[in-house]
């Protein structure tokens, strides 16, 4: 074959392989540009259909809805968009076993512990997830609720909601009864106002959780939630009475809500809680007590027993005062207003203490200790007389070692001083600076040592070397007992048999001559008033008598 004609074929083949090459690569980038399209397509698409207010709880592939509630139909996937407002409070609950027959369960936590779920998963133990704490908390049937919701459906006919309850730590303990959050309110419709769409979670304008329904089993259909306003407990808040005036509380990130109070509610419910720390026998002490102040500042006294966060100190009053006459008022109640509310930034001064300021940091950390039970047997002592009979002596309960020596009357100081308190048993309580870890709990205060309860008397007490006791004062900042109260523990000392005449009994001297602790004052205490168990009102009066011209008594000013 003639050279010319090889050399024309190897030509044509090579222009052949050429083209389908040029081919092959552009067929190939046409390809890569419909896919980089198709993909920016879907990603422009997901952007636009995916409401950017709602996180998601379970993921799949299937197509997410576009709404800041969930809408499901019947035969509708399991992946369930929940609007932002409520991502908190709708809670993934994880069963200990393998049981694979019960469907994955869900819930709603409308309080701090209580769980809205179905029937069936009422009806088990989880573990579950609680927004703010590092470790899982239990969820376990309510049975009581639970019991209701079944009693409430026809014979024949299977419950669909139920409850299980929880135990998170309590947000604060209000008239000794723990207060829990209110996290969401229900509704008592399940359906949109034009009638013709179910809605699971919806958020008002304003981010409030509303719960109009609740998911089946399968999801296949919704359950209205409004089957359980007659069995859950009053404080729940529902949408037509309480939604726009519900105060919102919050802390960090998480919200809850409180229906409004008003002062005079306040103030009711105020008095009925003071009665535990004001309302001891008549004739005893309380440091809240309402005759030697008005009601607010007996109520703001009140608040330092019971407040939840360490019985802070000092400024209770100021804040009491700001938070009951602010305008408008805030529908708060106090300890709300205080430290979730605009107190929670309030600063100023204090007239009660000499003008200084109250500032809230200051205020949130200087706390007094309250003693427990265990903590106040270590202080509890015993007296006998000396063996000559002419001297008390005082030692402690638990040791029989003697009380340590404290500073002679003449160089009398407060802060040195021992601090004591006597009971509503007529146990005395003698707390030692030095036996006292003051690093770790700060100032002893009187109510501290008796946990803020009522008692006989309190103030400081002196002991010489081997627990001789000098002399004794009822000298107490927040208790302020009066002459009364000293004269019961000269009385009971003499009827106890001890040497009295060997203490130095100190009263109060007074700018105004007549207010001071003297023998005529005794005339003007109102004895019949005093019903203590084991003292006669003769003899206290009798036992005032002496111990105001006793030559060891000492007037010591204010």
């Amino acid at each position: 074959m003639p050279s010319s004609i090889l050399t024309s074929r190897r030509l044509a083949v090579i222009l052949f392989a050429a083209i389908l090459t040029f081919l092959y690569c552009r067929g190939l980038k046409v390809g890569q540009n419909t896919a980089n399209e198709i993909r920016l397509k879907s990603q422009l698409f997901a952007a636009t259909t995916i409401n950017s207010d709602t996180a998601d709880i379970d993921v799949s592939s299937k197509p997410r809805l576009r709404s800041g509630s969930i809408s499901p139909k019947r035969g509708a996937s399991n992946d369930i968009k929940i609007p932002k407002c409520a991502k908190q409070i709708y809670l993934t609950l994880q069963r200990d076993d393998d049981d694979e027959t019960l469907p994955p369960c869900h819930g709603l936590l409308i309080r701090d512990d209580l769980i809205i779920t179905t029937y069936k998963c009422s009806q088990h133990t989880y573990t579950f997830h609680f927004s703010g704490l590092k470790k899982s908390l239990t969820a376990i049937p309510h049975v009581e609720l639970n019991e209701q919701i079944a009693q409430q459906v026809g014979r024949g006919e299977q419950p669909e909601l139920g409850i299980l309850y929880t135990n998170p730590p309590y947000h604060y303990y209000y008239i000794n009864q723990p207060v829990r959050r209110t996290r969401m309110f229900l509704s008592e419709i399940s359906h949109h106002a034009n009638g013709t769409q179910e809605e699971f979670i919806s958020c008002t304008n304003d981010n409030k959780p509303i719960a109009h329904s609740f998911p089946s089993d399968n999801n296949e259909e919704l359950i209205p939630i409004s089957i359980l306003k007659d069995i859950l407990p009053s404080d729940i808040l529902w949408e037509s009475t309480d939604l726009k005036t519900a105060v919102t509380l919050s802390y960090k990130q998480y919200n809850w809500y409180t229906k409004p109070t008003t002062t005079k509610y306040e103030k009711i419910e105020i008095k009925s809680l003071i009665k535990p720390y004001c309302r001891g026998p008549p004739g005893s002490v309380a440091f809240c007590n309402g005759k030697r102040y008005d009601f607010n500042d007996a109520a703001a006294e009140a608040m330092e027993a019971l407040d939840p966060r360490g019985h802070r100190r000092d400024c209770w009053p100021y804040y009491y005062d700001k938070w009951f006459y602010e305008e408008p008022f805030s529908g708060m109640k106090f300890l709300d207003w205080l430290d979730f509310g605009p107190g929670k930034f309030m600063d100023g001064i204090n007239a009660m203490h000499g003008g200084n300021k109250c500032y809230k940091y200051d205020f949130n950390h200087d706390k007094v200790h309250y003693f427990t039970d265990e903590e106040r047997d270590e202080y509890e002592v015993y007296f006998t007389p000396s063996k000559d009979g002419t001297k008390l002596i005082g030692r402690y309960k638990h040791n029989d070692e003697y009380i340590p020596e404290s500073i002679d009357i003449s160089e009398r100081d407060d802060e040195d001083a021992h601090h004591y308190m006597w009971n509503l048993n007529k146990t005395m309580y003698i707390i030692v600076d030095e036996l006292w870890d003051a690093a770790k709990y700060g100032l002893v205060k009187h109510t501290g040592i008796v946990a803020g309860q009522p008692a006989l008397a309190g103030g400081e007490v002196y002991f010489k070397k081997n627990g001789v006791l000098f002399g004794i004062d009822v000298f107490s900042g927040h208790y302020k007992p009066g002459l009364e109260h000293l004269s019961m523990i000269y009385q009971w000392m003499k009827d106890e048999g001890w040497p009295v005449n060997s203490i130095h009994w100190m009263g109060l001297k007074e700018r105004e001559k007549s207010k001071s602790w003297t023998r005529e004052r005794c005339d003007m205490i109102r004895w019949h008033k005093i019903e203590i168990d084991g003292f006669d009102i003769d003899d206290l009066r009798q036992a005032c008598y002496e111990l105001t011209t006793s030559p060891y008594w000492t007037l010591i000013e204010d």
